[in-house]
């Protein structure tokens, strides 16, 4: 397990929309264990992305015991040569729920989950309240749950729900590659 990031947030935008991209390099891949690869936390609330038993997962705990959403994907990551890149997108003001999060992996869209649980409409996440955490690679307690590998070109829009091309494109081989957010 490597290093990792925190910082403590001040209020935010909007507690309705955000997005996450992060481009992930696993290194050390457990068989059945979290690793976290972002996370916004106050003890117990946590909206949280990485993986877990090697699939991608999202999801969001409240202090009521309760995943306000949760999203488990069927497909596993597991591959330590390579480059994910990863993006998840949340809007809980749209009314099609399918639609209030939606994650990507180098460019195409996740679609089959073996849990999926969205946010009511207009629900108020955790994320960008004042005081909160953001961490990059470990869980909040600092101990667990920690990515084992890289993590380069992340970014947190506050306010914004934006789409997988906003941050990366195929170039003329096919490949899904990084571009310059703007």
């Amino acid at each position: 397990t490597g290093p990792s990031l925190s910082r403590t947030m001040g209020t935010g935008d909007s507690r309705r929309k955000f997005t996450v991209s992060v481009w992930v390099k696993r290194g050390k891949i457990p068989s059945a264990d979290q690793n976290h690869i972002w996370n916004y936390h106050a003890n117990p609330n946590v909206c949280a992305l990485g993986f877990s038993s090697n699939q991608l997962r999202f999801y969001h705990y409240d202090s009521g015991g309760t995943f306000n959403a949760q999203y488990i994907s069927t497909a596993v990551f597991r591959d330590p040569s390579a480059w994910y890149h990863i993006v998840v997108a949340v809007d809980t003001t749209l009314s099609t729920a399918t639609d209030r999060v939606k994650l990507w992996v180098n460019g195409d869209r996740i679609t089959s989950f073996g849990t999926q649980t969205t946010f009511s409409q207009n629900y108020d996440t955790h994320v960008g309240v004042n005081n909160y955490n953001a961490l990059i690679g470990k869980y909040a307690d600092g101990s667990s749950f920690k990515l084992g590998g890289y993590v380069a070109n992340k970014h947190f829009l506050d306010g914004i729900a934006a789409s997988e091309t906003d941050f990366g494109r195929y170039n003329e081989d096919g490949v899904w590659v990084p571009k310059n957010y703007t």
